[in-house]
């Protein structure tokens, strides 16, 4: 019996002392399994105790654990950070990074977590930093060395800063050239107004000059039939009086028309050179097309003496005024007509004697807005380039004859104005420009 119970407690403790080495082999294995999971972490590892003051203030740390990557990312070797403080293992370091010390102690006082970039002074590198406490006084620091990237950011960020200076610069020139090529258009534009405009001007100047003679030639009859009667005036005498006053009176209302006119066109010259704002007014649709049209004819019989076209016009009488900028609008106007006669000049260089070079001008009121058609019958303009037309710096002249801004311009004045621009054209045959405006802005 006594054997017996021998026997059964040998094998209880074999079996206990079995199954304490199957724990410490487990345990054994687990720990392998954590210090491979520890030392294989891509991040640096650093386990540590806070150190505190009287005060409970956080003012030294202690290294508990570390990784290899935490070795490589610092220089620092393990048997050298293990159970010292960091003020030992980096001297100085209070100084240099002042609030680090008290960070990390309010992380691990506090049980919170924290994240940031931080810019170790005393090891002049860049690191991403990840900081919790897995229980009071303590906290664990996982960290990346980033200064690489952090270098290649910079450089981006430079390069992206000297980028935009100088697209910003680009853009400035760019604004510059465009505003000098605007005034150089504007200045194309009164070439043209001024070799037309001694056309214009010495047509109404005739009618002027030749009605003040007549003026003076009516008032010389008029003291002398005066003087010859003296006192006595009979029936015919008056009759001839009144005559020669009506006539006075035309001739007079001649005057002040043709110089009205020369008025007009004069003003319209200088706020077109001048650039200056012009501000809206009543303004006579059908009257302001007529001497554009006038303008831009004569400018081209100027350079080309032998040069004719019929101009067929189709006012839409009940429109009356429109409210309008008149010298934008003239100046949209002036493009169209320019570049309709460059293209019906064109064309007769490479046509028979038979064509004739013709330009249509058609108004029509719509009550509410006006349309404005103006039509030529020279080359066209091809398919594929139509749609361009009106972009900024496209031009279809050899280089040095256009800027590419007329009609560009032109867009932009009538957009202004509240309305719309488009064009039809078939090449070879025709180009219409269909204007619609609105009467009141």
């Amino acid at each position: 019996m006594q054997e017996n119970n021998k026997a059964r407690q040998q094998l209880f403790e074999e079996l206990e002392e079995r199954k304490h080495q199957e724990v410490e082999e487990a345990l054994r294995a687990s720990e392998g399994r954590y210090r491979l999971l520890f030392e294989r972490n891509l991040d640096a590892y650093a386990f540590h105790k806070i150190i505190v003051d009287e005060h409970n203030k956080p003012i030294d740390y202690v290294f508990l654990e570390i990784n290899e990557n935490f070795e490589k990312f610092t220089g620092l070797k393990r048997d050298d950070v293990i159970g010292n403080r960091v003020t030992t293992i980096i001297p100085g370091i209070e100084n240099a990074e002042p609030d680090l010390i008290s960070l990390y102690g309010e992380v691990a006082l506090n049980e919170g977590q924290k994240r940031f970039d931080l810019y170790f002074q005393p090891f002049e590198k860049w690191y991403n930093v990840s900081v919790y406490s897995p229980e009071k006084g303590y906290f664990v620091v996982l960290f990346e060395d980033i200064t690489e990237r952090k270098r290649i950011s910079e450089e981006l960020e430079q390069q992206v800063e000297k980028r935009t200076h100088e697209l910003k610069e680009s853009l400035e020139k760019l604004r510059k050239t465009q505003d000098q090529l605007i005034v150089q258009e504007k200045l194309a534009s009164l070439g043209t107004i001024t070799a037309g405009i001694a056309h214009e001007i010495k047509n109404p100047l005739n009618f002027i000059n030749n009605y003040a003679e007549l003026c003076e030639e009516f008032l010389l009859e008029c003291e002398q039939k005066i003087d010859q009667q003296n006192n006595k005036i009979d029936l015919v005498c008056k009759k001839e009086i009144a005559e020669s006053f009506e006539n006075l009176k035309h001739s007079t209302k001649v005057i002040s028309e043709h110089g009205k006119r020369i008025e007009r066109i004069i003003r319209s010259m200088l706020l077109h050179s001048g650039g200056k704002k012009g501000e809206r007014e009543p303004t006579d649709l059908n009257c302001l097309l007529h001497e554009y049209a006038n303008l831009s004819y004569h400018g081209v019989r100027a350079q080309h003496f032998s040069f004719s076209a019929a101009i067929d016009n189709d006012f839409d009488d009940s429109i009356g005024l429109i409210d309008t900028i008149p010298q934008n609008l003239g100046q949209v106007f002036l493009n169209i007509f320019n570049n309709a006669f460059d293209a019906l000049l064109k064309k007769l260089e490479t046509r028979e004697s038979k064509f004739i070079p013709k330009l249509w001008l058609v108004t029509k009121n719509f009550g509410e807005h006006v349309k404005i058609r103006i039509k030529d019958n020279g080359i066209g303009i091809p398919e594929d380039i139509a749609s361009q037309i009106f972009l900024p710096f496209y031009t279809t002249k050899p280089p040095g004859q256009g800027t590419g801004l007329g009609l560009s311009i032109s867009h932009e004045i009538i957009v202004q104005h509240g309305g719309k621009i488009q064009v039809n054209t078939k090449e070879g045959e025709y180009t219409e420009f269909i204007i619609t405006l609105p009467k009141y802005c």
